[in-house]
C-alpha cells in the first residue's frame, strides 16, 4: 500500500512521520480484535517467533541455561532451580551488555544493572524453541525441571545401592543429566565450558548459525523464514515493508506463498482504513494525522477494502472466529459502499462487545490526547523480528564461509 499525506510544513510532516514511526504492530493493543488473522499469518511466514524476541543467540543461550540445570547445576527443587536460572539469565545478560552494549538487542538492556526484567527470555523464546524443534517435545518448563529431578533422584537412589566411591557417583549423576539433554535437547553437539557465560556474545558462532539454520530447514520447511534461508536472501533492506517484501518475492515464492503473502497484503487494505477510523472518532476528528491519511485513503477505500475475499482467508488460514469473521463482513460492506457512518457504528460495537461499554475507548471520544495513535495501523506480520533473525543466521553462516 502506497501511503502519503499533503506536506503542509515541516513540523506537520515531521509530526506525522513520528507518529508513523509508532504504527510498527509491536507493542500496540489489539484494539478491534483483529488479531487472531494477523497471528495466523506471522505463524505460517515466522513460525516460533514473537515481537518481543529480539537476537536469534537467545535460541541457543535459554537452552544451553536449562541444560545445565538439568545436570544439575542450580538445585534439587523446581523453585530454586528456577530462581538459579532467572539469576543466570541476568548474569548471561550483563555479560552480552558488557560485550555488546545497550544497542545489541539485549533483553533487560534498560533495566540493568539495577533491575531485572518481569518477562524473561526463557518465557520470551520457550515456544519458539520448541516450534524451532530445538526441544523434541511439548511440554513446560517447570515439567521438564520436575522430570530433571525425578531423574536425578531415580539415579541417586540406585547409586545409592552401591559401594563406589563419591567421584564416580558425582560422575554417573552428570551422566544422568546429560542422557537427559540428549533425549530432549536438539543442540550442536559441542560441549561448553564451564566458564562459557564468560566468554558469551550475542552474535552467533559459525557453528550455532549453520545450526539454527538447519532447524528452521528441517523443522519449518514451508515457512517463508525457510525458504528466504534457503536462499540466504537477507530481507533488512526491505525496511519491515511487508508489502514491498512481498512485490519483491513475487516472481520466486511458490504458488501457495504467493497467495498467502498476496492475501495478507490485501487483508491490510481492509484493515488500515478501519484503524484510522478508530482514531478518528477516538479524537472527535481532531488527530491531524488521521485526518491526513484518511484524505490519501478515502478516494481508493472502495476498491481496496473490497478487493481480500475474508471467506478464503479465515479457510485457507485456519481461523475459526465467527464473530471476527462477521466483523470483517460488515466492514468490507460498509467501507465498499463509502457508508463511513455505519463503519463507525460498527467500529464502536466491535470495541463495546470486546471491552464492555465501560472500557471502550469509542465510548468516551474527546478524552484521549488527540495526537496519539492508537491501536496500531500497518501490519507487518512479525517481520521486524524475523528480519534480525535471519541476518544475525546468514551473518553467522557467512564467516563460516569464510573461515573455510
Amino acid at each position: 500500500m502506497q501511503l502519503g499525506w499533503v506536506d503542509f510544513s515541516e513540523e506537520e510532516r515531521g509530526r506525522a512521520l513520528d507518529v508513523l514511526n509508532l504504527f510498527k504492530e509491536q507493542g500496540t493493543l489489539d484494539e478491534l480484535g483483529t488479531g487472531a488473522v494477523r497471528d495466523a499469518f506471522a505463524n505460517f511466514f515466522f513460525p516460533g517467533t514473537s515481537t518481543v524476541q529480539t537476537r536469534a543467540k537467545y535460541f541457543l543461550l535459554v537452552p544451553y541455561i536449562l541444560r545445565e540445570a538439568a545436570q544439575g547445576a542450580y538445585g534439587n527443587t523446581v523453585p530454586q532451580m528456577k530462581k538459579k536460572i532467572d539469576h543466570a539469565e541476568r548474569q548471561c545478560a550483563l555479560q552480552l551488555l558488557e560485550k555488546n552494549g545497550k544497542n545489541a538487542g539485549v533483553i533487560g538492556s534498560r533495566n540493568l544493572p539495577k533491575k531485572w526484567v518481569a518477562r524473561t527470555p526463557m518465557s520470551i523464546y520457550w515456544s519458539g524453541i520448541r516450534t524451532w524443534g530445538i526441544f523434541k517435545e511439548n511440554m513446560s518448563v517447570d515439567t521438564y525441571l520436575k522430570l530433571s529431578l525425578i531423574k536425578h533422584a531415580a539415579k541417586t537412589q540406585h547409586l545409592g545401592n552401591r559401594s563406589d566411591d563419591t567421584e564416580e557417583n558425582e560422575g554417573d549423576d552428570r551422566d544422568a543429566g546429560n542422557a537427559l539433554s540428549i533425549s530432549l535437547w536438539n543442540l550442536p553437539v559441542r560441549e561448553l565450558s564451564e566458564d562459557w557465560m564468560e566468554e558469551v556474545d550475542i552474535a552467533l558462532s559459525a557453528d550455532e548459525a549453520m545450526f539454527l539454520k538447519e532447524c528452521v530447514l528441517t523443522a519449518l520447511p514451508d515457512s517463508l523464514m525457510a525458504f528466504l534461508l534457503k536462499r540466504e536472501m537477507d530481507i533488512l533492506p526491505f525496511n519491515n515493508d511487508f508489502a514491498a517484501l512481498t512485490e519483491g518475492l513475487r516472481d520466486i515464492v511458490p504458488d501457495d506463498m504467493r497467495k498467502r503473502m498476496q492475501m495478507a497484503c490485501d487483508f491490510n487494505e481492509l484493515l488500515v482504513p478501519l484503524r484510522v477510523r478508530y482514531n478518528l472518532i477516538l479524537s472527535q476528528g481532531e488527530n491531524s494525522t488521521a485526518v491526513e491519511i484518511w484524505e490519501q485513503l478515502s478516494p481508493r477505500v472502495q476498491e481496496a477494502a473490497g478487493v481480500v475475499d475474508i471467506d478464503e482467508l479465515f479457510l485457507l488460514m485456519g481461523i475459526g472466529n465467527p464473530l471476527l469473521r462477521s466483523f470483517l463482513h460488515q466492514c468490507q460492506n460498509a467501507l465498499v459502499a463509502r457508508d463511513f457512518e455505519t463503519t463507525d457504528q460498527l467500529i464502536k460495537a466491535r470495541e463495546c462487545h470486546l471491552k464492555g461499554a465501560e472500557r471502550a475507548k469509542t465510548n468516551h471520544p474527546g478524552e484521549f490526547n488527540v495526537d496519539e495513535w492508537y491501536g496500531g495501523y500497518t501490519l507487518n506480520y512479525r517481520m521486524p523480528t524475523a528480519s534480525t533473525f535471519i541476518h544475525d543466521i546468514l551473518e553467522g553462516s557467512h564467516l563460516n564461509a569464510e573461515n573455510g
